[in-house]
């Protein structure tokens, strides 16, 4: 359900040349390339669905999940050296999408919120609970990194990890500067509720 707007977000923010596309179903993984092909045809990006997990990580410079998996969607040793991780699924105890092997072995790892991610995302209080990390090893929120507060990645190599389960405040905020600047330009069309 969030892959589309997922995918979308990235390429809007930095231009992507391939996109593989991995689902336990190889026919839904294509089904979901062929529409993404539509819709995001300006992008100019290769869409690529495969049924091979490892070859769909293994070179990635960025991996992203939108899964609700109970276990962990890829192997660890499949990330290379530099890439970065968008874990946005798994929000629950439960779920765990991200191994932890590569929770382990990351270089930063930043959440969306602290207290939401380590009360929600199974696949970050696990490594926890288990002594796989300590708390230090989350490096923070990225309202932090954006104020300059924690640092983000400090090298090319540098593994990295964002964390997302998603924040009531974040949307409010979000929404609000949306109508802000639809305002600013004289757009949309007011309610009266």
């Amino acid at each position: 359900g969030q892959a589309a707007s997922q995918l979308e977000a990235m390429l809007t923010a930095r231009p992507l040349k391939e996109v593989r596309v991995f689902d336990i179903n190889l026919e839904r993984a294509q089904a979901f390339v062929a529409q993404m092909e539509e819709l995001l045809s300006e992008f100019e990006t290769t869409f690529i669905a495969l049924d091979d997990i490892s070859a769909v990580v293994q070179g990635a410079d960025v991996i992203t999940t939108v899964t609700t998996s109970k276990q962990p969607t890829f192997k660890a040793e499949d990330v290379k050296e530099g890439a970065h991780i968008n874990g946005v699924g798994a929000y629950t105890p439960e779920m765990k999408e991200v191994p932890a092997g590569i929770i382990a072995r990351a270089d930063r790892i930043i959440f969306d919120t602290m207290d939401g991610v380590l009360a929600e995302a199974g696949d970050f209080i696990s490594p926890l609970e288990d002594g796989v990390v300590t708390e230090a090893d989350y490096h923070g929120e990225l309202g932090q990194v954006v104020r300059e507060e924690v640092a983000g990645r400090a090298s090319d190599k540098d593994i990295t990890i964002f964390k997302t389960v998603g924040s009531a405040v974040l949307d409010i905020v979000t929404a609000q500067a949306i109508v802000n600047k639809a305002k600013e330009q004289g757009i949309g069309l007011e309610l009266d509720v």
